[in-house]
């Protein structure tokens, strides 16, 4: 699928590999350079929680214009980023895992250094998902939305009261 060896598929998505390549199939390439069309599928995890999601399948770029988004936009692109993330997310996730599996299965190609280290590992270990940023976002999360972070608070907490006599 897309010059991709479907083991490499298997390697960089991890566990969830069943569950994500009936989707990307649908994904199908057209074209000289192998373009993709996109058709909407639906995502549970990155309808209710797309941050979470972005950063656990390591989409951190887009995670993080996810949430300068959400914070400048407020409640109203969070309700139309959930519908969006929802529909498109297997579709972000089928480019993003694309575009990582052939820029590595290069790397491991060109590079001497990595000879020793068997390409589905390499894969493997770059790809999958992380779960410390998606820890790391919603402690930040949680201070955000009990204003810790909130400069008021802080200058407040602080502030001189002088005593007139």
């Amino acid at each position: 699928m897309d010059n991709v060896n479907k083991k490499h598929w298997a390697s960089f998505i991890g566990k969830n590999v069943t569950t994500y390549m009936p989707k990307f199939l649908k994904f199908k390439t057209f074209g000289t350079f192998g373009e993709t069309k996109f058709k909407g599928t639906w995502h549970w995890p990155a309808f209710f929680v797309p941050e979470f999601w972005l950063f656990y399948r390591k989409m951190y770029m887009l995670a993080a214009v996810y949430v300068a988004v959400a914070m400048w936009a407020g409640a109203v692109f969070n309700l139309i980023g959930m519908i969006i993330s929802g529909m498109a997310a297997n579709y972000w996730y089928y480019r993003h895992a694309r575009s990582e599996i052939r820029s590595l299965v290069s790397d491991h190609n060109s590079k001497p250094d990595l000879a020793e280290v068997p390409l589905e590992t390499y894969l493997a270990e770059r790809g999958g998902t992380n779960s410390f940023w998606v820890t790391f976002a919603f402690i930040v999360f949680v201070m955000l939305l009990t204003g810790l972070f909130n400069p008021e608070i802080i200058t407040d907490s602080y502030q001189i009261t002088t005593y007139h006599v």
